[in-house]
């Protein structure tokens, strides 16, 4: 079975994140063919602020459940 994938951080850094992994021909979608392709079942981001008490509730939103 694969793992998931969740990169969880600020808007902008997320849009950083995104544009650099473009441009170096890397994929966020399982099976898709890039350069360098996902190895994880599946790619989720959320927009969180770590320092912030509630990040835990962004997570368990995007598709994660409490352990």
């Amino acid at each position: 079975m694969a793992c998931s994938w969740y990169d969880l951080d600020q808007h902008e850094v997320l849009d950083l994140k995104g544009r650099i992994l473009e441009a170096a021909g890397a994929s966020k979608k399982h099976g898709q063919q890039a350069k360098y392709p996902l190895h994880a079942g599946s790619y989720t981001s959320a927009v969180v602020d770590l320092n912030s008490p509630s990040w835990t509730e962004t997570l368990i939103n995007a598709g994660e459940t409490a352990q």
